[in-house]
């Protein structure tokens, strides 16, 4: 008997689950492939993650432990009924092919070569599982991965054009780490800290920035962002910013190990505006519709307009949906780069999904894999077609497995 397990592998988090299912099953952190407090406080902007995990080989046993924690986690069945095959496929991001080579390659080798009931793997892309989700096969898709963001345009189940856009949520964590460390290090709202509780601070608050980016409240409606720079234009006195701050923090008390925490109002609004600011080619909503004017052939705009798919951690932020909209009204109607989209601006749509906009990936590939034959041929390992139950994977054959995946 045969069931299919999905793995969607993300850098930051990984998503388990069987064909058929309305959710995973399971959603593991991926291992930590740096130092995160490192990483906030003294890499680049631009760092290669993958460059610079590939210089560190004791990875390679975290990986194995890693792929061996989800076949416990996901395959318990086995252990009861050993009559079992699984068919394994593992969602891949296109962009990470040219770095990922090394730690991806431990991951499939020892699932491969470690668990004889895993019957074959298929790496599959990614980008364009959300659309299925909708219940249509076309449309736009902003992804927002840990690493990076994506705009993938889908028509009729096939991938017309997908980039890299904008800031993955580890972007944002940094952001906001340095905002906080800022705020503290200049004494606001009265926690000005001496060097060793500092150094404390530091080390509990990259313990906590997952949960500190999903509970923050973002302030990004446009309205309110538009009055707060008015503010700041009109150099009220300090003491009217003073009271006006006290009303305006957040985030009081939720964590034992950094008391009396508070996010400033200002940092909050500037952090918003890091994705939908007046920097037109860090805005989403801007590059989605530079994606349909550029991307999408004008007899479909009105089909992929009508059917956009927020996905991904950011997407997840609140106030994110309300602001998203906003500006795509915003910005369709006053700049004129848009002008051709203006007969199809009352067609946007973008689609509210119930499913946590995290997993949606994920729910897409388990209904495609379920209900859609579709096959993507060169990149399968199968271990019952070639009788290789006890075959052995070497680095050049992995490299042409992996090559071979195409958009």
């Amino acid at each position: 008997m045969i069931k299919k397990l999905i793995i969607d592998f993300g850098l930051g988090y990984t998503k388990v689950g069987f064909g058929t299912d309305s959710e995973p099953i399971k959603i593991i952190p991926t291992p930590s492939l740096f130092n995160l407090e490192e990483f906030f406080t003294e890499k680049a902007e631009n760092l290669n993650i993958l460059s610079y995990i590939q210089k560190n080989t004791k990875k390679i046993l975290e990986i194995e432990e890693f792929a061996c924690n989800i076949i416990n986690d996901a395959l318990q069945i086995y252990k009861t009924d050993p009559k079992y095959m699984y068919y394994c496929y593992i969602l891949f991001d296109l962009d990470l092919k040219e770095n990922f080579h090394e730690i991806f390659f431990a991951f499939i080798k020892y699932l491969y070569e470690t668990f004889s009931f895993i019957a074959s793997i298929k790496i599959i892309p990614k980008n364009f599982f959300p659309v299925f989700v909708s219940g249509f096969y076309s449309g736009i898709i902003l992804d927002s991965g840990y690493a990076f963001s994506t705009i993938t345009v889908v028509n009729n189940g096939i991938t017309v054009s997908s980039k890299k856009v904008g800031y993955g949520s580890c972007d944002m964590q940094r952001f906001l780490y340095g905002y906080i460390l800022n705020d503290v290090i200049q004494g606001k709202n009265g926690k000005k800290m001496d060097e060793k509780n500092l150094e404390i601070f530091k080390k509990n608050l990259v313990k906590y920035m997952d949960d500190i980016m999903v509970r923050i409240s973002y302030i990004l409606n446009r309205k309110v962002s538009q009055e707060y720079k008015l503010e700041q234009q009109q150099k009220e006195s300090d003491s009217d910013k003073n009271e006006k701050n006290k009303e305006k923090e957040y985030l009081v008390g939720f964590y034992e190990d950094i008391p009396n925490f508070n996010i400033d109002f200002n940092t909050r609004v500037i952090l918003g505006e890091k994705i939908f600011g007046e920097n037109n080619e860090k805005n989403f909503a801007y590059l989605i519709l530079k994606s349909m004017k550029e991307d999408v052939p004008c007899e479909i705009r009105r089909k992929i307009g009508s059917n956009i798919i927020l996905s991904g951690g950011i997407t997840m932020l609140n106030g994110f949906y309300q602001r998203f909209l906003d500006e795509i009204k915003y910005i369709s109607e006053n700049n004129k780069e848009f002008e051709r989209l203006k007969g199809i601006k009352n067609d946007i749509r973008v689609h509210k999904i119930i499913y946590p906009r995290n997993i949606i990936t994920w729910v897409g590939a388990s209904l495609f894999l379920t209900f859609c034959r579709f096959n993507f041929p060169g990149n399968e390992i199968n271990r019952i077609i070639e009788d290789k139950r006890e075959k052995k994977l070497d680095t050049d054959e992995l490299t042409k497995f992996l090559d071979n995946l195409r958009i």
